[in-house]
């Protein structure tokens, strides 16, 4: 996969991070990484090698990605955090169900032990709190 997607140094350092830190942890122990860089320094690269390698092990079902604009999911093949985790839906709202219900949150989420946010900056605090509440 590094050679197929021509990884750099760092990338294949991230990658391989990502991909031992699942096969390390079955048990779905959380594992954050940070993956930065300005445009252009190969981040969807390694985006893509990572749907690969999850492919290639019959893991698909358990790698989500978001983005939290509309242009940036759209370049990864993705939805955006805010539909994908319902983040503008109050968590009083969620837990009523008016609307989506925390229930078809979490069942959204169920099998999925990698969740990636592209371009996570654009998100705030708030963002980060019910993204926390929904997982």
């Amino acid at each position: 996969i590094i050679e197929k997607f021509t990884l750099n140094e760092k990338q294949q350092l991230a990658f391989l991070l990502c991909v031992s830190r699942r096969m390390d942890r079955p048990d779905g122990t959380p594992f954050r990484i940070i993956i930065g860089g300005p445009g252009g320094t190969g981040k969807s690269h390694i985006y893509e090698a990572l749907k690969t390698f999850y492919r290639e092990q019959d893991l698909d079902y358990e790698l989500a990605f978001t983005a939290p604009t509309g242009i940036a999911a759209s370049n990864i093949g993705a939805a955006t955090t805010a539909s994908f985790l319902a983040l503008r839906t109050s968590y009083d709202d969620l837990v009523s169900k008016r609307g989506v219900s925390l229930d078809q949150i979490r069942k959204r989420l169920e099998g999925i032990r990698t969740l990636v946010i592209d371009e996570f900056y654009f998100l705030g605090c708030e963002d980060f709190q019910k993204i926390s509440k929904h997982l």
